[in-house]
């Protein structure tokens, strides 16, 4: 895991790049949790480095009024061909390669159940309860602004997902 800030220093033990650029090679999937007003040129930054899977956990779009952002970037997802979840969302986890991509809580049991919310606010409250309770999940995603994935499209690829039952 790589983490870029343009303020460069260190964070988890792990040296900061001050720009995507700076990254050698491909990128296949990013978390961006920036101000909104610089989400589109960092996508197309990503762009360069052949992204496959994007995640906008960053607010501030068509639920403040800026829907030609969110325009912009579901016409790079096509044209570029790449996958976007968000933005305005909570992220993304996947149980069976204990991989979390949300700013939920930690520690989540793997399991066989997926879930799926437009709203990070529902889904880390479920979080929370499934922490507690012990459920486990293959899956976790929070859609935000759907601006590419929506709803149909992920249960689609859950299907697919032998860890989702």
């Amino acid at each position: 895991m790589l983490f870029v800030n343009s303020k460069g220093g260190e964070l988890f033990g792990k040296p900061l790049f001050t720009s995507v650029a700076e990254i050698e090679g491909d990128i296949d999937t990013a978390v961006i949790t920036i101000p909104s007003k610089f989400v589109v040129d960092t996508t197309k930054e990503l762009i360069k480095k052949n992204i496959k899977n994007l995640i906008i956990i960053s607010a501030g779009f068509k639920e403040v009024g800026d829907y030609d952002s969110e325009e912009i970037i579901a016409q790079l997802a096509k044209e570029h061909n790449f996958s976007a979840i968000g933005p305005n969302c909570l992220g993304y986890m996947e149980g069976s390669k204990n991989l979390n991509l949300t700013f939920g809580i930690g520690g989540l049991k793997s399991g066989e159940l997926a879930l799926l919310s437009q709203s990070g606010a529902v889904l880390s409250a479920l979080m929370d309860k499934a922490y507690d309770a012990g459920v486990g999940f293959s899956h976790l995603v929070s859609c935000g602004n759907m601006v590419d994935l929506d709803f149909a499209e992920m249960v689609n690829m859950l299907n697919e997902e032998e860890a989702c039952k």
